[in-house]
């Protein structure tokens, strides 16, 4: 049987949803017209509260939040693009932030230009990030440290995309 339970919900003007990861009950969405994750009840619809991303706006008043990726327990990990809207959408910034979806904040936070972030297969406590024009970062959630798995100075070239299977 392929039926899946389904629920459709609207969500405000000029949200612009990125992405969507259901975590401690509830489903986190990435806005990235908004300064906010909104969090709804993933089986009615309701809005259940946000997790407020003011701080880590660039001067258009919006951090891009982009991807989202569940990590081991009940934690969230999502990128920020930091494109500035009023400067052509040049990149002003950026980041990844942990959190916790019981209390529905912000535990941590990493700086990156411009992320984009994916699981990492093998280890679920790991996220890989791509910060474009610097390369393929694995950010251990454990230790909290990061580390360059490929530089694109060394390839010659930019990193369009990311895909693991297995180890």
């Amino acid at each position: 049987s392929w039926a899946t339970p389904q629920i459709e919900f609207a969500l405000p003007d000029n949200a612009n949803p990125h992405d969507v990861e259901v975590c401690a009950g509830k489903a986190f969405v990435t806005q990235y017209g908004r300064d906010q994750i909104a969090i709804y009840d993933h089986t009615s619809g309701i809005l259940a509260g946000s997790v407020d991303m003011g701080a880590y706006s660039d001067g258009d008043g919006r951090p891009e939040a982009s991807r989202i990726v569940k990590a081991t327990g009940e934690t969230l990990y999502v990128a920020y693009e930091n494109l500035d809207r009023d400067a052509g959408w040049s990149s002003a910034g950026g980041g990844v932030v942990e959190i916790d979806c019981d209390s529905q904040s912000i535990t941590n936070q990493w700086d990156f230009a411009s992320p984009w972030i994916f699981p990492h297969a093998p280890d679920p406590s790991k996220v890989v990030v791509y910060e474009h024009e610097v390369g393929i970062h694995l950010l251990d959630t454990v230790s909290g440290t990061s580390s360059l798995m490929l530089d694109t100075a060394d390839i010659g070239g930019a990193v369009i995309g990311y895909a693991a299977h297995g180890s």
